[in-house]
């Protein structure tokens, strides 16, 4: 138990000094679409600036809870490619952002 607080700990940490910018966020997604990368599916690890930025927003509207928001980023990266979580924010208003981050915390919890 005390092993796991001491890594989430350390692991707030490294969030907390690697944040990205939204500057670093559009320019690690435009490096992604000019690479090809994406698709449909899970691709891996996001670029760091798009783990800080859903970590950023996930910590700001749980509480503060850096497991589930942890958790639920590995199942979105499990789960969606770069590319899907972009054309999901673009596409806001139809719910499909709400649906896939939902559908990952549940699954945290």
């Amino acid at each position: 138990m005390q092993c796991e607080n001491s890594l989430e700990g350390e692991a707030e940490e490294e969030f907390e000094q690697a944040t990205g910018s939204e500057e670093e966020l559009e320019d690690a997604l435009s490096e992604l679409e000019e690479g090809g990368s994406g698709g449909e599916g899970g691709s891996g690890e996001f670029p760091v600036a798009v783990q800080n930025n859903y970590l950023e927003s996930c910590l700001a509207t749980s509480g503060s809870n850096f497991a589930v928001c942890e958790c639920s980023l590995t199942v979105l990266e499990e789960n969606y490619s770069v590319r899907d979580i972009q054309q999901a924010e673009a596409n806001i208003a139809s719910g499909r952002m709400r649906e896939m981050v939902e559908t990952a915390i549940t699954g945290c919890v």
